[in-house]
């Protein structure tokens, strides 16, 4: 077997593989051998039947297939091996020249012995990538590099009152409703008398004064009581355009309640496995911090990496930018999912183009692919044990050692 290779562009080679004759013949009998017990001759066991009698049962064209694909399936791995490349993708394979069957007599067809099987192999490798000079990177925020966490008491006391407000009760009131009250309501929009789906409603729960209804709205609903009626103009944004219309509600008040916040003693923190309200203060602060912390290295660490990226060379595979692409896109739709958006609905919050996000989502797979492949060859050159669950981080940590700062 004799093997070429050629690189091609964006991390591609092509191997091309000749068989000889002689190698061919072997593939040639072991496709014979396979395919042989498959057929039934009447008077003879299966395989037992005189070559030229199972051969014409399988017939030539199916016989020689067979050959070919075991002459690939077993040459294009030593090919591989012989030329010392890592396949990251599927080869496409083009048959350029083969024999006839030169062991087996095909009746009417003269073997071609003296033709070698030729096939072409193209796929991706794992790139050459080419670092740079890690020592021209910089860290001009001094508060990555040296940051100043605070946790102030405002913080902890805002989730407290969340946690509160997660274990409330509610008392229904016939007074009329007002901030920090929990009311359900109906509501329908129009515009012109047409009913708009988006901005209409049955038992609809919120909690007034927490900023999730239109502030127009919530200030026209605000006094009202349990089973009053309102009907009111509110002007405010709407359709994909976000013109500034005035849209007409019909409100019921169904219901208005009272929310009663447990008092934060021993009894509440215990339901989050603390022992005193002191112990629940110093966890969630422990809490605020290590966020900040996390966030501030994530930062770091977007910071060092845009730059190291920018000086790496790499001739970047479409499979693995493919893939990772794929993989952002099946992300992307999951959150649509979960957040009951449509692509189109998403688009127009973001005032983007279904173009400016496919854009946005293969740069950011490109660059994703670059950091693995950064990382990846800073394991390897200062010799991280790439078993290591925490390979990645200890590379990354070397990365960040060569940033220069003040």
């Amino acid at each position: 077997m004799k093997t070429n290779l050629e690189k091609l562009e964006k991390g591609k080679v092509r191997v091309t593989v000749e068989v000889s004759p002689a190698e061919f013949q072997h593939y040639s009998a072991r496709a014979y051998d396979k395919l042989a017990l498959s057929v039934a001759i009447k008077g003879f066991r299966p395989g037992k039947a005189p070559k030229m009698m199972i051969t014409e049962a399988i017939g030539a064209q199916r016989l020689l297939s067979e050959a070919l694909n075991i002459a690939i399936s077993e040459s294009y791995p030593k090919a591989v091996i012989e030329n010392k490349l890592n396949p990251i993708s599927q080869p496409a394979i083009a048959i350029k020249e083969y024999p006839s069957l030169s062991l087996i007599e095909v009746p009417g067809q003269e073997p071609k012995s003296n033709t070698n099987f030729v096939y072409q192999a193209e796929f991706d490798v794992m790139p050459q990538v080419v670092v740079g000079d890690l020592t021209k990177l910089k860290i001009e925020d001094k508060n990555l590099v040296h940051p100043k966490i605070e946790v102030k008491p405002e913080e902890v006391e805002q989730i407290i009152a969340n946690l509160q407000r997660r274990e409330a009760s509610f008392e229904d009131k016939n007074t009329p409703c007002k901030e920090g009250d929990r009311v359900v309501l109906d509501f329908t929009g129009h515009i012109k008398s047409v009913v708009l789906d988006n901005l209409s409603s049955k038992n609809y729960p919120v909690i007034l004064g927490d900023g999730v209804l239109i502030a127009d709205f919530e200030k026209q609903i605000l006094g009202m009581k349990k089973n009053d009626e309102k009907t009111f103009t509110v002007k405010m944004p709407t359709g994909p355009e976000k013109k500034e219309q005035e849209v007409e509600f019909s409100v019921k008040m169904l219901e208005v309640q009272k929310i009663i916040l447990p008092k934060l003693d021993e009894k509440f923190v215990q339901k989050f496995n603390q022992k005193s309200v002191d112990a629940l203060r110093q966890k969630i602060a422990d809490n605020i911090k290590i966020e900040k912390e996390t966030r501030l290295r994530m930062a770091l660490e977007g910071h060092i990496l845009q730059q190291a990226i920018k000086m790496m060379k790499v001739d970047l595979p479409e499979s693995l930018a493919q893939k990772e692409y794929e993989k952002l896109l099946e992300n992307f739709n999951q959150f649509l999912q979960k957040q009951g958006l449509s692509k189109e609905q998403y688009l127009k919050m973001l005032k983007k183009s279904p173009q400016d996000l496919d854009d946005g989502m293969k740069r950011q797979a490109q660059d994703s692919v670059k950091i693995g492949l950064l990382l990846g060859e800073i394991v390897k050159r200062e010799k991280i044990d790439h078993k290591d669950p925490q390979a990645a981080k200890k590379a990354m940590d070397k990365l960040i050692s060569y940033a220069k700062h003040d």
